[in-house]
């Protein structure tokens, strides 16, 4: 690794904190787990109150966690049912998340829009990909049955990549 990209890791550790944990909850919570800005592990569950469990143990009392908030897209959004039930669950996980970090600003709530704009998912999804350190892809779960890589737990690894400031 060349001296200005471990110059630059070295400051976003200090600024960040060693561990972030990133979280994209939906039908199934995508999370990823960073370590001094470098992908520990990646995967996705069903049920979202055991990704504590999923961690590596050296991840599980985060220095941050950052959250994707559920948005409303007026011609995209099925439901606003299920957009009102996924809110309160990122409530939920917030205060989980809140009760293992130091302070409130440890637990970050963001827009998809904030972190990944409007770009369409298959498209982000390639960035999200490119952008991961040699090593880091196989760290990423796949699906059992379809052998493809989880969409919730891609977001939650771009929205670790974001807020680590290595999406640019």
């Amino acid at each position: 690794m060349n001296e200005f990209v471990k110059k630059l890791r070295e400051a976003r550790v200090k600024q960040i904190g060693a561990v972030l944990i990133a979280l994209d909850p939906g039908e199934t919570t995508g999370w990823a787990a960073f370590h001094s800005c470098v992908l520990l592990a990646a995967g996705f569950t069903k049920n979202p109150y055991e990704v504590i469990d999923l961690l590596p143990q050296e991840t599980r009392d985060p220095d941050r966690v950052v959250i994707e908030l559920p948005q409303y897209y007026p011609r995209k959004t099925k439901s606003v049912a299920d957009l009102i039930t996924l809110a309160v669950l990122v409530g939920e996980l917030r205060g989980l998340w809140l009760r293992r970090c130091s302070s409130r600003q440890d637990v970050e709530l963001v827009w998809p829009t904030t972190w990944k704009g409007s770009t369409p998912k298959d498209i982000h999804n390639e960035r999200v990909l490119g952008k991961l350190y040699d090593g880091e892809v196989e760290k990423l779960q796949k699906s059992p049955r379809s052998k493809k890589w989880n969409h919730n737990m891609l977001d939650a690894v771009g929205l670790g990549l974001w807020k680590l400031t290595r999406m640019s």
